[in-house]
């Protein structure tokens, strides 16, 4: 995240087409404007709330999210067809024995 000429870490979070949250150490005063990168991609926006470490970011254009998310696999299914089926119920380890 940038805002005037200095950069500092934030995670992204919270996503729409019209802004997100951000949460770091010190989050920008509301009114300010920043401008955020992650892997090619970035935004510029303005700071309309703020609360210990998070701030509300509304963007100045529409939020690509698949640009956003990118090769990241947020989204798609964690678990694959070759991948063993979760047993039902609580006790499944119980009956094993």
């Amino acid at each position: 995240m940038r805002r005037n000429n200095d950069w500092a870490d934030a995670s992204i979070a919270n996503v729409s087409t019209s802004g997100l949250m951000i949460k770091t150490q010190s989050p920008p005063e509301v009114g300010s404007i920043v401008e955020l990168r992650h892997r090619g991609w970035n935004m510029q926006g303005e700071v309309v709330w703020n609360s210990r470490s998070r701030a509300g970011i509304r963007a100045f254009e529409p939020i690509d999210i698949a640009e956003l998310t990118g090769n990241s696999g947020l989204g798609q299914s964690v678990r694959s067809d070759t991948s063993r089926p979760m047993p039902k119920g609580i006790w499944h380890w119980a009956r094993a024995r």
